[in-house]
């Protein structure tokens, strides 16, 4: 999980995550952004596990999320987040989760 700064001092937790780049597909984009927010590199993955999709006509955008399980990873959590959102990164046993 990581920790977010959000507007205002606010903080939250979630799972790693983010935009996909151009010319990415979901799974470079995924792999990526979790290097970025937490140092792991992610060896494969499974799923996805669910989507979730949302429209805004007026605006003119589709949001798609895609939640996949790691299948393995290398290297130690360092946070290396270009936009400076991630601000902490630990590991939470699924079991603490709610």
């Amino acid at each position: 999980m990581v920790q977010n700064q959000r507007r205002g001092g606010r903080t939250d937790w979630s799972t790693p995550g983010g935009v996909i780049d151009e010319g990415e597909t979901v799974l470079e984009g995924l792999t990526r952004e979790v290097k970025e927010e937490t140092g792991l590199v992610i060896d494969g993955w499974t799923g996805p596990v669910y989507t979730v999709s949302a429209e805004a006509h007026d605006m003119n955008w589709l949001l798609r999320v895609e939640v996949h399980l790691a299948s393995g990873h290398d290297g130690v959590i360092n946070i290396d987040d270009p936009d400076g959102i991630v601000i902490a990164a630990e590991w939470i046993p699924r079991t603490d989760l709610t």
